[in-house]
């Protein structure tokens, strides 16, 4: 008989009794990798971040007790969030179900940073926001010297190279080759200053931080880039 068949009331009993959640491939999940996030989970084991951030370790505990009689339960729960990975970090969260038995949360951190970063942005929106600067620089002919246009141009330029970094970032744009020489200085000189000097394989580069603008607590965002010395 399913454990307290007639007095069940955590969310993950009723889901797994009417047969939303599979508790195996739960298990498997947890017990192989050691987490589950709200976008990437097995088949049949899709959990919301409500749900994650409620759920109960006696419960679990368990159910792995009735599904795997005489088996060690090794995974010890706990439900991590970030909202870090996006350009505004007041964005919306992403949630993951860990067990700490196999993953640190600062691995599942990285992992719902990444998310976060594919979740904001897509291609489609790359190809929309250079549609959006182009169809500004058309109907802006003869204009051009007006300061609003000029704010509005570079407004929309900015949401292009924003786009294109996070892409990029993520491997689903190619940078070119002085991106690539750019990612090597970043990995070498994580911490340069504005203006900083630097040097990599004989060439000299210098640091450059350019203003994106301000997010709705006015916190400003920088672009950076290196440029090489003659």
């Amino acid at each position: 008989m399913f454990p307290d068949d007639y007095d069940y009331h955590g969310y993950l009993k009723s889901r797994v009794l009417t047969g939303d959640i599979n508790f195996s491939a739960l298990v498997e999940a947890l017990g192989d990798r050691g987490y589950i996030t709200e976008i990437d989970s097995p088949e049949g084991a899709g959990i919301g971040s409500s749900h994650m951030e409620q759920l109960d370790q006696e419960e679990f505990d368990a159910l792995f007790a009735f599904f795997y009689p005489g088996k060690m339960n090794t995974i010890q729960l706990s439900c991590i969030a970030t909202n870090e990975g996006g350009s505004y970090p007041t964005g919306a969260y992403a949630y993951a179900l860990i067990n700490l038995s196999v993953v640190s949360k600062e691995d599942v951190l990285a992992i719902l940073e990444r998310e976060n970063f594919t979740a904001e942005f897509t291609e489609f929106e790359l190809i929309e926001a250079r549609r959006d600067l182009l169809d500004c620089l058309k109907d802006s002919r003869g204009r051009l010297a007006d300061p609003r246009v000029q704010a509005e141009l570079v407004r929309l330029q900015d949401h292009v190279l924003l786009i294109e970094e996070r892409l990029k970032a993520l491997g689903l744009l190619p940078l070119t080759e002085e991106e690539s020489i750019w990612r090597e200085l970043d990995q070498k000189f994580p911490y340069a200053r504005s203006r900083q000097q630097v040097e990599l394989d004989g060439v000299s580069y210098i640091r450059i931080f350019r203003p994106l603008g301000q997010d709705d607590q006015g916190k400003m965002s920088w672009a950076r880039s290196w440029r090489k010395l003659d």
